[in-house]
Order: C-alpha cells, then structure tokens, then sequence
C-alpha cells in the first residue's frame, strides 16, 4: 500500500497493510496478489462457506422440489452472509479487523434481514440500514477527508436496497453472488491501494459459485446490506492518497444499481435482466457487462481529477445506462389464456 509519509501518523493502525515487494508490470503485480494473506485467508475461509453454502442450498432444493414437484425452489437466501462472515474472517487473520468494522456488518445484516422477514420495499429497506451506515462511517478507523465517510454511508444506504432489489428479482438465474464478485474485482482495479479491496476478492469468488453454474443461494437482503458496506468501506480505504479513486470503486457496483433504478421508472416493465432465459450461460453473459461496466470505471480514477469532477462523470454515465437500460425493457405480457390452468382457461373461453 502506497500512502504518503506526511499523512502515516494520523491513520489507524489496522490500516498499515503488508509491503508488496516490487513486481514488473500490472499483470505480474495481480498474480503476485494471489499469493499474499489479503487473498490467501479469506479465500480459504470462503472456500469454508462454500461448502456451508451448497449443503444448505442442496437440502433446501431438494426439499422444496418434492413439495413442488416440477417447479424450481427459490434458492435461498445466504451468499451475502458467507461472503460477508469470510471476509470479516480474513480482516482479523490478517490483522486489519476493526471493532466499529464488525458491529457495523452486523447491525446491516441484522436489518436487511428484518426487512427481508417483513418484506419490506426499497425505501423502508434502506433506513434499517442508517444505523449500521453511520457506525461503519463513524467508528471503522476509515481515513480522512470527512467527505469521504459521509460518501461511505450514503453508498452502503443506497446499496443495501438496490443491491437486494436486484438479487430478489433475479434469484432463480443466479445473478446475485456472480455480480458480487465482478463487482469487487472491479473494485480491486480502482483504486490505487488495493489490498483492502484484494480481502473481498477473495472473500468473493468462490462465494460467486453458489449462484453458477446453479443457482443455489442468492444474496440476500442481509447480505446486500453488508456486502455494500464492505465495499464502501474498503474504496474509502483504497482511495487513500487518490480521493477520486473513492468515488470510481463504488460506480463499480454498476448492474447493481442501473437495473433497480430502471425497474423502478417502468414499474410496468421487465428489465433487461428479468427477460434473459434462466440458462447457465446468463450469468456468464451479463457477468461480463458487469466486467465492462467495472473497467470503464478504472478509468474515472485519475491523478490530479477531484471527486466532484469524479462524481459527476459517475452521474453522467449512471443517467445514460438508466436509459438506454428502460430503453430495452419490455412491457410484461399478461398471461395468455393456452397458459393458464385448465379450469381458468375454459372459464376464459366462456
């Protein structure tokens, strides 16, 4: 982690990250990241809630399959848990754990899962997590400037409800944990000090086959909460020395927030990602969109950019995605009278 002398003394101790040796090329420098603790400890600790994951996922499958029948069950709802529980472990085994950071994750998973229980909608959703917001903000050693933390609130509000929202929508395709790692991929190639976000990768991809090539867990509501609020939090981490690096890692979240909002102007509508068939290829295909959408974020970082200049360049771009996304949405097609039951079906044609 490369951070300047001048500002060393006033950052938390639990910021003060191993010394990467020096490495030629950014590729060379990414595979040489695969081999440090940041990655190593919570990669094993995922590869732990994967197994959790596809025992849980398999029994419930099964289980509501033979009361089901044919139909496909819901997968359930624990890959945002999994990823946020080893990523918390992988903070501590290497050092970095904040109290404020684990009490924060707590109370937005325990508030997305009270909206989650009570089926709450988006805005409800996003208030149970203010709390956890502010303790995230306040009391997670995050660096200066204050703007900053404020920013880190407002992203892991907005993000608990958007991010749910998506995964609710499209849980039978999986799309929820595959776009949680590109996601924090994405955000691992925005900022210039990316250990902290390196922590997530690896707590995130092999969480990510809970939801391909089938799809046995979604996100979560309590999960989105919390997966938001790691993620704000290490941009805020990651962006040190960079402030528009801050604002780029978020835009990160891309699909996550581009496809709520536009379901939310066309209510009447199905989105682009509501329309795919549940294949295995889905995810694949709109894995790499979020891929895309991730790089064009790198490019929002620059030296000498501010964040407001970062942020407007964000909004700008957010706009032109919510419509050209609505754009290619689709009225819902009611119900044909061949595909209803057979009774409905012979009352409708009387």
């Amino acid at each position: 982690m490369h951070i300047d002398p001048a500002i060393m003394g006033s950052l938390d101790p639990h910021l003060f990250l191993h010394q990467r040796p020096p490495c030629s090329g950014k590729l060379g420098c990414d595979l040489r990241a695969l081999t440090i603790p940041e990655f190593t400890e919570p990669f094993r600790f995922a590869l732990v809630a994967l197994g959790v994951g596809l025992v849980f996922g398999l029994a419930r499958r099964l289980a509501r399959r033979r009361r089901l029948h044919s139909r496909a069950p819901r997968p359930i709802a624990l890959a945002g848990l999994l990823f946020a529980a080893a990523a918390l472990a992988g903070y501590e085994r290497t050092g970095h754990l904040v109290v404020g950071l684990a009490v924060s994750v707590a109370l937005l998973a325990g508030g997305g899962l009270i909206a989650d229980l009570a089926r709450w909608p988006l805005l409800p959703r996003m208030l149970l997590a203010v709390p956890g917001a502010v303790v995230l903000a306040e009391r997670s050693a995050l660096p200066d400037p204050g703007w900053a933390r404020v920013f880190v609130a407002f992203v892991t509000v907005v993000g608990a409800g958007l991010v749910a929202d998506l995964d609710r929508r499209n849980e039978r395709s999986g799309l929820g944990p595959v776009l949680l790692a590109v996601t924090m991929v994405g955000l691992y190639e925005s900022v210039p000090n990316p250990d902290f976000a390196l922590l997530l990768v690896g707590a995130a991809l092999p969480v990510a086959l809970l939801g391909w090539p089938v799809a046995l867990a979604g996100v979560g509501g309590s999960g989105a909460a919390a997966a938001s609020g790691l993620l704000a939090g290490a941009a805020a981490v990651g962006g040190l020395g960079l402030p528009s690096a801050v604002v780029a890692g978020t835009a990160c979240l891309g699909l996550f927030v581009i496809e709520p909002v536009a379901h939310l102007l066309l209510r009447r509508r199905r989105s682009v990602l509501e329309r795919l068939p549940q294949r295995w290829w889905a995810p694949v295909l709109v894995g790499l969109v979020q891929l895309g959408l991730a790089a064009a974020c790198t490019r929002i970082a620059a030296a000498g950019r501010s964040p407001l200049v970062a942020g407007e360049i964000s909004a700008v771009s957010l706009v032109v995605a919510v419509v050209l996304a609505c754009a290619l949405s689709t009225r819902a097609a009611p119900r044909s009278v061949e595909a209803r039951p057979p009774m409905v079906a012979q009352v409708a044609r009387r």
